[in-house]
């Protein structure tokens, strides 16, 4: 199966990457070649940040493109299920937009079209239609970009299509004054904001004073909305989770006033204790139950590890996961220090998935049983 690959004078990875496995672990031979997919966009770097699988099977892949000097755009792809491009996608497969932002998020909407999201300097949402073209219905580029009051930056992180139609985004804004805070907004199937949804379709929260940023986003069945990252505390940071009702307000029964930190400790060589996190991932089990998952950064000669966290939907953490509720676990054990970074988790129950990508910029992918987190194999 031939790809169309473009030379590249850049020393640094420059393709979109897929990769599928079978459920035992090994790479799947049906698809692409021998399991992966490697498709450039650009002579520049360009790199994939997200996926989205249709109901027929082909994926949407969309990131970055053309990263010279700093200068992404928005990059999209379309495979068939075989992992070879949909040429009725685009330009042979292809889009490279003149959006100059790289998206952080892809969601598909039911009548095919595609969204993503991005940043700067407010969330930035671009609907591309099911052949790979901006949909100009949609602000007339086919862009919205949604400003919060008193705030000059905002970065979207996540998006999610609720059974209704609407769109919600998640991400931050900075600054009021000076630091970062959780920022949510709520469009209507036709790109305006949603005006019953907290404030005139937007939501900012700020969990302790300090820099906290929502990377992603997941939708409860009856509504609620889930958003996980990091918030500030003191001179570290903690896994975050903010949790809203269907209005846009802070759900009173979650956690301490809508919102949860949850805290992994590193020990030092030193023989003291404490770490740096990072949340960039949340999942909703089938029982209701909340997965959180992250990175927990280690010292010069400690690695930095998976983290994931279980939650009751209370915002308490599930005590009958892993060590009262957490479990960490480092990605790549041949080399030290290595780095792990969780950026997605997937539920398939009765096992919980995340995915890392280590220093070597190889991907990584950890299996946990669901009731206890011990490792099974694959």
């Amino acid at each position: 199966m031939e790809f169309e690959r473009t030379p590249s004078t850049s020393p640094y990875p420059t393709k979109f990457v897929a990769i599928r496995l079978d459920p035992d672990g090994t790479l799947d031979p049906t698809f692409g070649r021998s399991g992966i997919v490697e498709v450039d966009l650009t002579p520049n770097p360009d790199f994939a940040l997200s996926v989205a699988i249709q109901t027929d099977g082909k994926l949407v892949l969309a990131g970055g493109a053309d990263s010279a000097a700093l200068n992404d755009r928005l990059g999209v792809i379309r495979l068939n299920p075989n992992g070879s491009l949909d040429t009725t996608f685009g330009f042979g497969g292809k889009l490279v937009s003149t959006v100059a932002h790289a998206a952080s998020d892809v969601a598909l909407q039911s009548d095919g079209k595609i969204l993503e999201v991005s940043g700067g300097p407010g969330l930035t949402v671009t609907w591309i239609t099911a052949s790979g073209t901006l949909d100009k219905t949609f602000g007339g580029t086919g862009t919205v970009e949604t400003d919060f009051p008193g705030t000059f930056l905002g970065q979207a992180t996540s998006v999610a299509v609720g059974a209704d139609g609407k769109i919600d985004v998640g991400g931050f804004v900075c600054c009021r004054p000076t630091n970062y805070d959780f920022a949510l907004a709520r469009y209507n199937p036709d790109g305006s904001l949603d005006t019953t949804f907290g404030t005139g379709g937007t939501v900012e929260t700020d969990f302790l004073g300090g820099a906290d940023e929502a990377n992603d986003m997941a939708l409860q069945s009856d509504g609620r909305i889930l958003l996980e990252g990091s918030a500030e505390t003191k001179t570290l940071n903690d896994l975050a989770l903010a949790r809203y009702t269907s209005s846009g307000a802070l759900d009173p029964t979650f956690g301490n006033r809508g919102r949860v930190l949850t805290k992994f400790i590193q020990s030092s060589p030193s023989g003291g204790a404490g770490s740096d996190q990072e949340g960039d991932a949340v999942a909703i089990q089938s029982d209701g139950k909340i997965l959180e998952g992250g990175t927990v950064y280690g010292y010069t000669v400690l690695p930095d590890d998976f983290a994931l966290a279980r939650h009751e939907s209370s915002g308490v953490l599930d005590t009958s996961f892993g060590w009262n509720g957490k479990e960490k676990v480092n990605g790549d054990t041949t080399t030290l220090p290595q780095k792990s970074h969780t950026t997605a988790i997937a539920v398939c129950l009765p096992t919980s998935i995340g995915t890392a990508r280590s220093r070597s910029r190889s991907s990584s992918l950890i299996r946990w049983t669901n009731a206890s987190c011990s490792l099974p194999p694959m």
